[in-house]
């Protein structure tokens, strides 16, 4: 027995500390992310115990939340017209079933440890960002100098990823029992004004809205008493901070005044040829497709094609660049859960969605920092859904079940308590 029990603590420590090199590379690298989880699913049915790890998970009703969205997935396979499309619905799935892994996984010494090299890895790509942006490195991978993404796709994906972590350094920021010292108070301030500049000077509107989120997050958190009061003060301060990035930013004040004139275009001509205008057609097709079928929508990955039927259908300003979007793969998506959502699986799957980020708001724990990491996340998350997703686009899917798993009760928690009663 023993034998066995080192044997255990090996695999378990092991496993975390990979957890720590996934948390680091998810953000910086795909393929070595992917090497790593791989090894941490290994480990996990190495270790054993699913069948005790399985009776653990089903009492969190965030699991049972995230597994009932899976489900509906699978449910709304049968009359699938387009099963190339769903299949890929079907393998983003894959994403959320870690946190099975995850949450049976970690230890509770390690979850802060985990966030913190996520964060490292963040503020390490930020700094490559400032290299490339400040012409001290050659631009790499889909970066540019006036965009200076340097690991991720897009600047949509980098901004979130930007916001969530700038919501853990506020938070260390103004939370007290987080200053150890006045070198850690530094470091916040140093690194929350580094990550707000970073977000402003990449191309990324969405990256804008989840500034102001991320400090709206704050505000519930910390001054949740005072409401009216915090929201109008955050409305100040953000405002002023616009002014000066406007004043002083030309990427800024030029995404500013190119927003403006494509809102002045879907209003006036229904020009759905920008890319503001793109995410308007979405959802003004989708709509009108969610009239003759609201509850239960198209079925799993047949959204794509019954909403590029209605735009073809339709009489409205150029539907080229739409259209030109939706035939770019099976991994192609209206650039929006609710979206998404909505039109495969009607309001019972939009219903069922939402219900996992009302269950994390609503979850009991103790530790006041990991419920501050969860609102930080559902409303990041829920923002950001809006004009892109997380559903099926890695690796926010990812990193989102990979803090949240972090947050929840924990199945090496309950072992350890276990074996000290025993004791």
């Amino acid at each position: 027995f023993k034998y066995y029990d080192y044997y255990k603590i090996n695999i378990s420590l092991l496993t975390n500390y990979l957890l720590i090199g996934y948390a680091f590379f998810l953000p910086i690298s795909k393929d070595i992310s992917n090497i790593v989880f791989t090894a941490i699913i290994i480990l996990f049915f190495i270790d054993g115990d699913i069948k005790n790890k399985l009776r653990f998970i089903i009492k969190d009703k965030v699991i049972l939340s995230i597994l009932a969205f899976i489900l509906i997935h699978l449910l709304w396979l049968f009359g699938t017209d387009n099963f190339l499309y769903a299949q890929d619905k079907l393998s983003a799935m894959k994403h959320f079933l870690a946190i099975l892994i995850i949450a049976t996984m970690v230890k509770k010494e390690f979850v802060l440890k985990i966030i913190s090299a996520f964060i490292i890895s963040m503020l390490f790509s930020e700094f490559i960002a400032y290299m490339i942006f400040f012409g001290f490195l050659e631009p790499i991978n889909n970066a540019t100098k006036e965009n200076p993404v340097p690991f991720m796709l897009n600047h949509s994906l980098y901004s979130t990823f930007l916001a969530l972590a700038l919501g853990m350094l506020l938070y260390s920021l103004f939370k007290k029992d987080f200053k150890t010292s006045k070198l850690t108070l530094f470091i916040s301030l140093f690194f929350t004004i580094s990550i707000s500049f970073n977000i402003l000077i990449i191309s990324s509107r969405l990256g804008y809205v989840l500034l102001f989120a991320t400090i709206f997050s704050m505000t519930i958190i910390f001054y949740g008493k005072y409401l009216v009061r915090a929201i109008l003060s955050t409305l100040i301060v953000v405002t002023i901070f616009y002014m000066i990035a406007y004043l002083n930013l030309d990427t800024f004040k030029e995404r500013i005044h190119q927003a403006k004139n494509n809102i002045e275009k879907i209003i006036v001509k229904k020009d759905f040829t920008t890319s503001e205008g793109i995410r308007a057609g979405f959802w003004f097709y989708s709509l009108e497709l969610l009239n003759e079928n609201p509850f239960f929508g198209t079925g799993t990955g047949d959204h794509i094609n019954y909403v590029k039927n209605k735009i073809i259908e339709s009489k409205y300003y150029n539907p080229k660049p739409m259209l030109n979007i939706l035939e770019g793969g099976t991994n192609t998506g209206l650039h929006a859960d609710y979206l998404d959502i909505f039109v495969q699986f009607g309001l019972i799957g939009l219903l069922i969605f939402l219900n996992i980020f009302y269950q994390i708001v609503r979850y009991k724990t103790e530790n006041e920092h990991l419920k501050a990491l969860q609102v930080i996340l559902v409303i990041v998350m829920l923002v950001q859904a809006l004009p892109q997703g997380m559903v099926y686009l890695a690796p926010i899917n990812k990193l989102f079940i990979l803090l949240l798993a972090l947050t929840l009760n924990l199945y090496q928690n309950k072992i350890d308590e276990l074996k000290i009663g025993s004791r």
